[in-house]
């Protein structure tokens, strides 16, 4: 995890996790993950060409899926 940023309630750093890496916490295909985002089932951050997501994107995702 090489990037983070600062989290707009309590002010600390907050990782963002990459496609990959998100897709493997969540276990799923990347492609897959990319779709919930197209379609607006799981909340992204677009930087540049990429997509990166918190831990809180990740734990609603889970929850939605009762894991």
């Amino acid at each position: 995890m090489s990037l983070s940023m600062k989290c707009e309630e309590c002010g600390h750093d907050t990782a963002l996790y990459d496609l990959i890496e998100a897709a493997r916490i969540i276990e799923r295909h990347p492609e897959s993950l990319r779709r919930y985002v197209r379609y607006g089932d799981v909340e992204g951050i677009k930087i540049e060409r990429g997509v990166y997501f918190t831990q809180a994107n990740l734990v609603r995702e889970l929850e939605k899926e009762g894991v």
